[in-house]
């Protein structure tokens, strides 16, 4: 029975991945990488401060058809399908710097208040069979992570973790060159986007 106990202990510890490493702190924002077992991808996690409501912040987030606006390399984003009030289907189409190949995503939003009623959380998966593959972009087949916004005095604590395999060809190495940026400039650019 203690071997059945550590087993399931050791994988559920194992699909979490490595422990967080802190790569950059800058401008009140971390950003926290980490190994993923079974992927060659890297997972990120970015941490920081918003000066306005979770209530705020989460209407930013989930006003999809705005991303072009403000979430880094957005070419194209919006809902396609509504789910129920809580759920969502999205599609966005992120440009990606040559030589590699546009990339898009449909994605399962989940919106949850949690019930400590300081927090709101937005999980988010790739999800398949809302819209077909779009001929000379690649379609991002495995996405997985989350939006936590938690009150903090006048602001929120907002956190932004991801870890997703891009698809196509391109080198994990060159994708993990970039893993810390993508969190450090959306957290950036959602600062921008409330401050105006």
């Amino acid at each position: 029975m203690r071997i059945v106990a550590a087993i399931v202990f050791l994988l559920a510890f194992n699909s979490y991945g490595a422990d967080w490493v802190l790569d950059k702190n800058k401008d009140g924002i971390k950003v926290y990488t980490r190994e993923i077992p079974g992927s060659d991808f890297k997972e990120y996690k970015g941490v920081a401060f918003v000066n306005a409501s979770r209530e705020r912040v989460a209407e930013v987030v989930l006003r999809i058809s705005d991303y072009i606006n403000w979430f880094p390399d957005c070419m194209e984003s919006k809902r396609l399908k509504v789910i129920s009030p809580t759920e969502l289907i999205v599609y966005y189409v992120i440009d990606s710097p040559w030589p590699i190949k546009d990339r898009d995503a449909v994605v399962r939003m989940n919106i949850k208040d949690l019930a400590d009623k300081q927090t709101i959380l937005i999980d988010f998966e790739a999800a398949t069979g809302f819209k077909d593959e779009v001929d000379g972009i690649v379609r991002v087949p495995k996405s997985s992570g989350y939006w936590k916004f938690i009150s903090s005095g006048e602001g929120t604590k907002v956190i932004y973790q991801n870890h997703a395999d891009p698809g196509g060809s391109v080198p994990a190495w060159v994708v993990n060159m970039f893993v810390v940026d993508a969190p450090f400039e959306t957290l950036s650019a959602i600062r921008t986007k409330i401050s105006n």
